[in-house]
């Protein structure tokens, strides 16, 4: 079903967008428009906004908007300040054949949606990642990476965001409901008695399907998930104690203890070791 998907993405425009205030109040920028291609953009700092067909949508810090063709959009900026001074994204701009808007991967981009990427430490990676290879590499350089950019992105937002229920699946139907529910509230509080309670089924019930498709509890994954996230934050430059929190732990000495097992070394020495990595010390 995946193969040779990526040949059918025709890249348009990758940008890793900065723009001040008075550029977004410009005319031209705010102007109400269409066009053929798909447009993806990931915010990143400041306060800013899109409407898509009449429809406001205010964008959070990491939070990606899709806007397909033909669907009249703009961005707006909303009420500045001198904290947030700039705004900044990553804005891709590409096209797909009309016989392969279809595919399941392509399909998640056939109506306009805000989708919050902080909780998939994958996605935060990938960001940090384009983000750092701006700096590396020349504007040539880069744009021999931008479809492949594109493609991890749509793959991932397909894998851990989008999967629909397949009955065919080797997994247990409730087993993919609880894992798309637990990405999309990692950060929050999480037990299995309040994931039962939405999924309407009996806590021992779930517990027991889960640990059997994915070989470890519901707790342990949860934790897993959000030692992940810290360490996508921590390369992006959180401080450990802003990342724990952002990850969805309260409690620093159970979650120093863990960070510690699972990889080796403190939250601190990891947010030192990437400092020095990070090109030209940029985060």
């Amino acid at each position: 079903m995946l193969e040779n998907i990526e040949k059918n993405i025709q890249m348009v425009n990758f940008t890793y967008f900065t723009r001040y205030p008075s550029d977004i109040d410009a005319e031209d920028a705010e102007r109400t428009h269409t066009h053929s291609f798909y447009e993806l953009f990931i915010k990143l700092e400041g306060n800013c906004g899109y409407t898509v067909e009449d429809k406001r949508h205010e964008l959070q810090s990491a939070e990606l908007i899709i806007v397909p063709p033909g669907h009249r959009h703009r961005m707006e900026k909303n009420a500045c300040n001198e904290q947030n001074p700039i705004v900044r994204g990553l804005l891709m701009q590409f096209d797909i054949p009309e016989e392969q808007r279809e595919h399941p991967v392509f399909a998640l981009l056939s109506a306009p949606r805000v989708i919050a990427l902080n909780t998939i430490p994958e996605i935060v990676t990938l960001i940090h990642a384009v983000s750092h290879h701006g700096a590396i590499f020349s504007e040539d350089e880069f744009r021999l990476l931008e479809k492949t950019y594109v493609m991890q992105l749509l793959m991932l937002l397909y894998k851990l965001t989008f999967v629909t229920v397949n009955v065919d699946s080797r997994m247990n139907h409730i087993t993919l409901h609880i894992l798309a529910y637990i990405h999309q509230h990692l950060t929050e509080k999480l037990n299995v008695r309040s994931i039962a309670a939405t999924l309407k089924f009996n806590e021992s019930y779930i517990a027991n399907i889960f640990k059997k498709d994915m070989h470890i509890t519901i707790m342990q994954y949860i934790k897993r998930r959000r030692l992940e996230l810290t360490q996508a934050l921590l390369f992006g430059g959180e401080r450990p104690m802003q990342a724990m929190y952002k990850s969805g732990f309260t409690d620093y000495p159970n979650f120093f203890k863990e960070f510690r097992k699972m990889y080796g070394m403190t939250p601190k020495e990891m947010w030192l070791n990437y400092r020095k990595e990070a090109p030209q010390g940029k985060l």
